[in-house]
């Protein structure tokens, strides 16, 4: 057990040098590789965007030049100066001025690049201007890749898009060759194909120091990196070497070595805590067990000591059972007897539960219907009720009625006072008119038509009278009958009401002796229940004395197995005594 722990022990310190390097490598290559991507990135985008600024700066010096020529032309046509002066001042301002040994001198004012040049050549190849080679026929010379370069350059300014790239040798240094980017138009006038080249390297030259920083910065990255890995892994490998160490001598027995200190929150925090625990667990389970294995001993010989009881109590439980078997014979009568009490019991209680039954639906019915009654009955008084308030209300308004009535012939008979008046002033006025002659004419007439209206009035008035007589003639009866109506709707009233007490009572009555009859029911269902269970228990124990006169005397041949069974317990106790022993010398090996 031990040797297999410390090989385990030896496994962990290896996967720890492992989990460093690989943990310093990994870091490295998380830092490098975006570094290095990043730098060749912005490389290869610059080194781009330089070779297109530097095409469209080749391009712009040739249509200067060509713009330059034009004028230049204008100034021949115009007889300003002579076609060969214009030539050669043409030749200075794009490629430089001529020296003694046909070489010509870099214009300065010219930028393109280090080591580039502007040049002149004609449709065959021929250099017009340039600065070491004028008068060189450039047609069939071939660069180290095969490529034509005066055919290149005419064909591109003709024909294509007026770039060509080829191989050519610096000006400073002619046995240096070096990529060249050359960019060319015709001039139809005068036959010249004006081209400007560059070297690829002088253009690039910056995408180059973008590159040269990148990894310079890689340089250093790295190295800050590899100091601060180091740092971070030892931090997580000296730990982890502290608790290798802590395990092998656990590996050993020795549980007394302190907990491992940290004050780091993280995994590897949680680890030496987790360590810690389970070293401290590990510690209290040997002491438990040592403490548990002298319990044993002790209770193993307790255990012998009960084991020889126990036998001699056996010889006891053989002499008892012999009296056992004699008192069920005895029981066994008995309880035949009470039986068939039971069942006579059962039966007369079953009819009970039965007429129960009956008078409990009954009863139901009962209740419903009474019930209804009430029901009716409350119905009753609420109409009842209901008319009494509405007769009362017919009564109101029909003296309201003859109040009115009695209003109105008071009102009739101002009507008619003053229709008898009004008749008398129109029968005076008549006479006036009468008296006055043909002037009252007119106003005989107006008295006449007053008069008439009066009379009508004084018949309407005593219709009207008659009417309103006949209407409080009516409203009398009305009232009396009203009255009558109101005492009998008060009798009716009086009546419901007592039939609905007289209904609550019956209902109170009845409900009362359901519940009783719902009580007695259950009591006699339970009564019922606990006879069939007393029956059911009493077949059992019918069972059970017939039984037991069987198993006490198998008790006899059991208690002489339980001798033998009592020796054979006691030489085991003996033996897990010895045990025991054995297993505190094995963990007093363990220093805790």
């Amino acid at each position: 057990m031990i040797r297999r722990m410390k090989m385990k022990s030896g496994l962990k310190r290896n996967n720890n040098m492992s989990l460093k390097i690989k943990l310093i490598t990994i870091c490295l290559l998380l830092v490098a590789i975006p570094t290095l991507l990043v730098g060749l990135v912005s490389y290869n985008i610059a080194k781009k965007d330089l070779a297109s600024l530097g095409n469209e700066l080749l391009k712009n010096n040739v249509n200067q030049s060509i713009n330059m020529l034009r004028t230049l032309d204008e100034e021949v046509e115009h007889g300003d100066i002579t076609l060969e002066e214009a030539k050669e001042y043409a030749k200075e301002a794009i490629t430089g001025l001529p020296n003694e040994d046909g070489t010509r001198n870099i214009n300065d004012n010219v930028h393109l690049g280090e080591n580039g040049y502007a040049f002149v050549m004609d449709r065959e190849g021929l250099l017009l201007s340039h600065p070491l080679k004028e008068g060189v026929n450039l047609w069939s010379v071939e660069d180290p890749d095969g490529v034509l370069v005066g055919k290149s350059i005419v064909d591109s300014a003709l024909e294509g898009n007026g770039f060509s790239g080829y191989i050519w040798e610096l000006p400073d240094n002619p046995e240096k060759l070096a990529p060249k980017t050359t960019y060319a138009q015709e001039f139809e006038p005068w036959g010249w194909v004006i081209a400007a080249g560059t070297y690829d390297k002088d253009f690039n030259a910056p995408a180059q120091n973008v590159l040269n920083s990148t990894l310079i910065v890689l340089a250093i990255t790295l190295i800050v990196s590899v100091v601060i890995i180091v740092l971070f892994a030892n931090s997580i490998s000296k730990p982890i070497k502290k608790l290798v160490q802590y395990s092998e001598q656990i590996a050993e027995g020795d549980f007394s070595v302190a907990d491992v200190e940290t004050k780091d929150k993280g995994e590897v925090g949680l680890l030496i805590t987790s360590f810690n625990n389970m070293k401290n667990n590990l510690k209290y389970f040997i002491t438990s067990v040592n403490d548990k294995t002298v319990n044993v001993a002790s209770t193993s010989e307790e255990l012998s000591a009960s084991a020889e009881e126990t036998s001699k109590g056996t010889e006891q439980i053989a002499d008892s059972a012999t009296q056992l078997a004699e008192g069920s014979d005895n029981q066994s009568n008995s309880v035949d007897e009470v039986d068939n009490l039971l069942n006579n019991m059962s039966q007369t209680m079953a009819n009970m539960i039965e007429s129960i039954k009956d008078i409990s639906q009954q009863t139901s019915e009962t209740t419903h219907t009474a019930t209804e009654g009430n029901n009716v009955a409350i119905e009753m008084t609420s109409q009842m009720t209901l008319i009494g308030k509405q007769s009362k209300e017919v009564e109101e308004v029909i003296q309201t009625l003859d109040q009115k009535s009695n209003e109105i012939g008071k009102i009739i008979t101002i009507i008619t006072d003053i229709s008898n008046q009004t008749n008398l002033l129109a029968l005076n006025a008549a006479i006036e008119a009468a008296r006055a002659g043909e002037q009252g004419k007119g106003f005989a007439v107006v008295a006449d038509e007053v008069r008439k209206l009066a009379e009508q009035s004084g018949v309407a008035s005593t219709q009207i009278s008659n009417l309103i007589k006949e209407i409080q003639s009516e409203s009398q009866k009305a009232i009396e009958s009203v009255n009558s109506s109101n005492k009998v709707v008060e009798d009716g009233v009086t009546l419901t009401e007592k039939t609905g007490s007289a209904f609550d009572n019956i209902t109170t009555a009845i409900t009362n002796v359901s519940n009783n009859t719902k009580t007695l029911y259950s009591n006699s269902d339970k009564v019922s229940d606990s006879i069939s269970n007393i029956i059911k228990s009493m077949k059992k124990l019918q069972g059970l004395t017939q039984d037991s006169h069987g198993f006490t005397q198998n008790i006899a041949a059991a208690t002489q197995q339980q001798n033998a069974s009592m020796e054979e317990i006691a030489a085991s106790a003996r033996n897990l005594a010895d045990t025991a022993t054995e297993l505190q010398d094995e963990l007093s090996k363990f220093r805790v």
